[in-house]
């Protein structure tokens, strides 16, 4: 599970940000929406985290920074464009040449090559946090390099953080969990622009494939057009509940239950490859389907949100989404909600990171499950979570407090 982001020097978050999640230990929580952070951890952390603010507040900035740690960790050996996106620093001349810095901690097992059984119950399993850092450099317009790239480990959540490996410039070392003896060739094929893990994983380094396998497990739709009706985004999810036929007969179940009318959507082959797979939907009371453009655009939304909640839930995995609420019902929010929060639909604690404008929906929130994004006037954005303002109690109504500025985040208009 997911519990900190950092954020440094990347768009519009000029100062260094720090989302730590993680709830207090004397903290009542209510256990449906919480879980640990790794496997038998005392400190706990929340499966929904909603991020509200401003139209351009950073909201989006905080879910892109994950997506793109992710992306590059698994992808930019193939991609060596990916530094490049990652790589942009907030706007002002004495920051353009300063490293962005992004770092991530989460809970897993400490020995990422280690295959456990369905139940977790390997003998040798350890768990534990881990902690990676990145920092790229943009030295000139075309050229960018990662100046450090590390990963660290602490068994059982304990003690000081142990190197897994770091990269200073040319410069890497290994461990015992990510042993690089008999692999200096393939050390030195790392590009400058690309992961080690990413890099390592290409060549068949053990500990490598298997941790760009479990960055895998974070699904996002931050990169994709949500909005164009025959945008990228719409022939993946198609693809997907083509290649995914469970994933199709779930959606179809929660559509009939949720959306009033709606008997089912089908997936059809289009008559050639480059026109790509199509749908239509079923309505009671209709005698022909309705096509994917005439539909309503709520349950358009629910269909292309739908495979990365899926996928997640899954893997027990986080999905990220960035404008969850476009286009929903508040009653279909907090369904989804409640999907993340059950432990029958979500076994193995899968996590949902979500930016929304949706206030009401605050109020089946907890403080811990809130962050808040505001820029000043300056450009710069900050990032806070609700847990973190003094005085916030429990028993709030969030939504009322939030429309009336208490805590910030909302836009000033006049």
């Amino acid at each position: 599970m997911l519990y900190k982001l950092e954020i440094e020097n990347f768009l519009c978050f000029r100062e260094r940000q720090v989302i730590d999640l993680t709830a207090s230990k004397t903290a009542a929580l209510d256990e449906a929406h919480f879980a640990s952070i790794f496997s038998g951890a005392a400190v706990k952390a929340p499966k929904t985290v909603f991020i509200y603010g401003a139209n351009a507040s950073g909201k989006s900035t905080v879910v892109k920074a994950m997506s793109l740690l992710a992306y590059f960790v698994t992808n930019s050996y193939d991609d060596r464009n990916a530094a490049g996106i990652i790589c942009q620093p907030f706007a002002s001349s004495d920051m353009l040449e300063k490293p962005v810095r992004l770092a991530v901690e989460f809970g897993d097992v400490m020995n990422p090559s280690l295959e456990i059984d369905p139940k977790g119950t390997h003998s040798n399993v350890t768990y534990g946090a881990w902690r990676y850092e990145l920092e790229l450099i943009r030295t000139n317009p075309k050229t960018v390099w990662v100046h450090m790239e590390s990963l660290r480990q602490k068994p059982n959540g304990a003690g000081k953080w142990k190197r897994v490996f770091e990269r200073n410039g040319g410069s890497l070392q290994g461990s015992k969990a990510f042993p690089l003896n008999n692999h200096t060739r393939e050390i030195e094929k790392i590009p400058a622009v690309s992961s080690v893990i990413s890099t390592l994983a290409w060549f068949e380094h053990k500990a490598s494939k298997a941790l760009a396998n479990a960055a895998q497990g974070i699904f996002s739709n931050t990169f994709l057009d949500k909005f164009d009706n025959d945008s990228p985004f719409l022939k993946y999810c198609l693809e997907f509940y083509q290649a995914n036929p469970e994933a199709l007969k779930s959606l179809n179940q929660e559509i009939q239950r949720l959306d009033v009318g709606i008997r089912q959507m089908s997936i059809f082959s289009g008559s050639t490859d480059s026109d790509g797979p199509f749908a239509t939907f079923e309505h009671s009371g209709l005698d022909s389907p309705i096509l994917w453009m005439m539909e309503s655009q709520g349950t358009r939304s629910f269909v292309r949100s739908f495979p990365r909640i899926y996928a997640a839930l899954q893997a027990g995995g986080v999905a990220i989404m960035d404008e969850l609420d476009q286009s929903l019902h508040l009653n279909l929010l907090t369904e989804i909600l409640h999907w993340f929060h059950s432990s029958a639909e979500n076994p193995d604690d899968a996590q949902l990171w979500a930016t929304c404008h949706s206030a009401p929906l605050m109020d089946d929130l907890l403080k811990e499950e809130i962050i808040f994004c505001e820029k000043d006037s300056h450009g710069c954005a900050q990032a806070y979570c609700l847990k973190e303002i003094q005085g916030v109690r429990r028993n709030e109504r969030f939504s009322k407090k939030y429309l009336g500025g208490v805590y910030g985040g909302i836009p000033n208009i006049g």
